[in-house]
């Protein structure tokens, strides 16, 4: 048996055992919580938006950037396409939202950013579900403790524009 170890990111640790006549089983589940996210739409229309917020549940972390990441919505296969393995990850087309800059500041793209970074690790950023066909946005926090420290994805909320 293989073990499974808690990385340097997890939060949280659940264990279960159950077992039925002579067979048992054990599960164990490591989690990363470092985001609490508001309430927000699981659907919408395409071409609408919506204000995406949340906090830092430990505010040595910030926000480095918001990813939204589209697809379209999954078509209904045949057996042989469903028997070849594939990897999954998320979509290559993306829209990537960058903290608010001061007065006076800009990226190098010109743009000023849009999350707006907030007293108590709060958050909030607005997100467009830009495109006019229906399809499955993805919205990813990414965090990070320091600028030296490598971003990790802290969360990912599904929207389904219909």
């Amino acid at each position: 048996m293989r073990a499974l170890w808690a990385g340097p990111r997890h939060t949280h640790a659940g264990f279960g055992f159950a077992n039925r006549d002579s067979h048992v089983r054990l599960c164990e589940i490591y989690v990363a919580r470092h985001v609490a996210i508001d309430p927000c739409p699981t659907q919408a229309a395409p071409l609408t938006g919506f204000v995406f917020s949340g906090r830092l549940l430990d505010q040595t972390y910030s926000v480095k950037v918001v990813d939204v990441y589209y697809e379209p919505l999954p078509q209904p296969r045949d057996v042989e396409w469903l028997r070849i393995l594939r990897p999954y990850g998320l979509p290559e087309e993306r829209e990537t939202l960058m903290p608010k800059l001061g007065r006076g500041y800009e990226y190098e793209d010109g743009s000023k950013g849009s999350i707006e970074l907030l007293r108590g690790g709060r958050f909030k950023v607005p997100i467009l579900l830009g495109r006019k066909q229906p399809g499955i946005y993805t919205v990813v926090v990414w965090i990070q403790r320091s600028p030296a420290d490598t971003p990790f994805a802290a969360t990912q909320v599904c929207v389904r524009a219909e």
